[in-house]
Order: structure tokens, then sequence, then C-alpha cells
């Protein structure tokens, strides 16, 4: 098959384009990579959980809600859910 991701040329051009991704990990690492080349100043945001016990449920089962949320200086992000 000739569309497996790796037989494709990077286009330049797409650099800004929308990225579709397999699964969350895929995504996790991406968005630390392009972090890691903006070299600006890093917020780490906790959640407050309530009960205590929230603490241990897993971020998938909380529709994709992590326990630290990273935001830098300058990034661009899109909401893909409020609740």
């Amino acid at each position: 098959m000739t569309r497996q991701p790796s037989e494709i040329l990077v286009v330049p051009e797409l650099d800004d384009a929308i990225k579709l991704f397999y699964g969350t990990v895929d995504v996790a690492n991406y968005n630390d990579t392009k972090r890691n080349l903006l070299e600006q100043p890093v917020a780490q945001i906790n959640a407050r959980h309530s009960p205590a016990s929230a603490k241990r449920v897993n971020s998938e089962d909380m529709s994709g809600l992590e326990l630290v949320l990273f935001l830098d200086k300058g990034a661009e992000f899109m909401l893909t859910k409020i609740m």
C-alpha cells in the first residue's frame, strides 16, 4: 500500500496544516516536540479534584481530561470540547 504514513513525503507548505494522529500518545509526543521548539516559558496547571478519589480516575474515562495541563506563551491550541 502506498498511502502508509512512512511512505508519504513531507511537504514544507503543509507545516501549519491540521494534523491527524492515530492516538493520544502521538498527539502528546507532537505537542511536546512543538513546545520544546517554542523555547518559551511554560505554565503548569494542575487539576483540582472533588472528591479526592477523582484523582485516581484514568484520563480516558474522563473524556481525555489530564491531571496536568502545560501552556506555553505563544502556543496555539484548539478546544475540541467544552465540559
